[in-house]
């Protein structure tokens, strides 16, 4: 009987035990904290954030020009190891949230081939369950975070979006070149 004023209740195959996916319409980031408050508020309280429950969030890049999406790439590669330790460290060993270090999507930055067209030739290849989704890039118009385990903490939530943002906003105020050297 939750009230669908910011969520959609759907089922998915994978979920065990009856369980559900919880989504948000797109929002900004200033209603986030509304919509939590709402969720928690209205589930039961017996809730199972098991190991394989996880919190999913959509960010919008749009706007971003391709030299951006590739700055945000090279800034997230910089801190996956923090991301993860903030979100929960366990996430890196799950199947459902591989880290980027740890896959070979990665390989031409090690040859020197990054371009500003990387970004668009890496897509074919990508894989959804990577702990940074870029596939829902030509679905939604967003990259997918998949590093946080299920956990009713708004507080921590907040500061996980907060984080991500940072990361936007750092990649849309400086160049490539400029991210490139740092």
């Amino acid at each position: 009987n939750l009230p669908l004023c910011f969520w959609k209740i759907e089922t998915d195959g994978s979920l065990r035990n009856n369980g559900r996916e919880f989504k948000t319409c797109a929002i900004p980031i200033c209603y986030a904290e509304a919509a939590l408050t709402c969720l928690f508020k209205e589930l039961n309280t017996t809730i199972d954030f098991s190991k394989r429950t996880s919190i999913h969030i959509h960010m919008d890049v749009r706007k971003f020009i391709p030299e951006q999406l590739l700055s945000f790439l090279m800034i997230y590669l910089t801190i996956e190891n923090l991301f993860f330790k903030f979100a929960d460290t366990n996430r890196k060993t799950n199947i459902f949230c591989v880290p980027l270090m740890e896959s070979n999507l990665l390989e031409i930055f090690g040859t020197g081939g990054a371009t500003k067209n990387y970004f668009l030739e890496l897509l074919p290849n990508w894989r959804k369950y990577s702990a940074l989704n870029l596939l829902t890039v030509t679905s939604f118009g967003t990259v997918e975070f998949r590093h946080m385990s299920g956990t009713n903490n708004i507080a921590k939530i907040l500061l996980w979006i907060d984080l991500i943002n940072q990361i936007k906003l750092y990649a849309y105020k400086n160049s490539f070149k400029d991210i490139l050297k740092e």
